[in-house]
């Protein structure tokens, strides 16, 4: 019985490519040609600090609160079409996909930290209202289980408004975040996995990292499922 029901469920549901929506056999998440399209962020072409490529990188220019900052791929081709899906589309079961990846990231980047427990970047409650769910948090979860650290759901809180970052100027961007967010746990000495969706400028993360600080953390990490590799305009 349990092998009919299998077998009727990937008929009236097939596995499908997150990309384009090919049909693949179980336990896969990206075409062939998906696959190819999609352009990782190689570990020795980027500094790990501040995430950029190392002929970008911002660390000489700018203070980051955050001790490093990762990503498995560009927020380009397929995967960005499939992060659309994700927020946008009620694509929850996408965050399987880029949890894994994301959590391979980790531990080709961040394999000598020892991580006492992983969040999120927070969404306001009508913001998660209207989506019916925070991707960033699916994410957070997701990488828990995969990595066997203990996921704290609420860590951080939104305490302000703010704009739609992908409108604003990298100065704006950090304008919109200062004191967005709070950290309403003790976390005294801990050693933290933020997870977010995307990094552009990494303001938001940065602020996130501060607060994590102020509460007490010792150190903070980064991990985003896809990073921007284009300069921001000044404008």
């Amino acid at each position: 019985m349990k092998k009919f029901l299998g077998l009727l469920s990937e008929i009236l549901f097939p596995n499908i490519c997150v990309g384009c929506g090919e049909i693949l056999e179980q336990d896969e998440y990206l075409c062939d040609y998906c696959f190819e399209m999609s352009k990782r962020c190689l570990a020795d072409k980027l500094c790990l600090k501040c995430g950029l490529p190392k002929n970008r990188c911002a660390c000489k220019r700018a203070v980051f609160c955050f001790d490093g900052a990762i990503a498995p791929f560009y927020n380009d081709g397929p995967v960005r079409i499939a992060m659309h899906k994700f927020k946008f589309r009620r694509k929850e079961h996408f965050a399987e996909f880029f949890a894994r990846e994301m959590a391979l990231c980790i531990k080709q980047c961040f394999s000598d930290v020892s991580f006492d427990f992983v969040c999120c970047v927070p969404m306001s409650k009508i913001g998660k209202i209207k989506r019916g769910y925070n991707q960033s948090e699916l994410l957070s979860f997701e990488i828990s289980k995969i990595l066997g650290i203990r996921h704290f759901k609420d860590c951080l809180q939104t305490v302000g408004k703010k704009k739609t970052q992908h409108l604003l100027s990298f100065e704006d961007r950090v304008k919109n975040v200062r004191d967005v967010f709070k950290c309403n746990r003790n976390i005294n000495g801990k050693t933290v996995l933020l997870v977010d969706d995307i990094k552009t400028t990494g303001a938001t993360l940065n602020e996130c990292a501060k607060q994590l600080l102020i509460a007490g953390a010792s150190k903070v990490y980064c991990v985003t499922a896809l990073a921007t590799n284009k300069k921001e305009k000044k404008s």
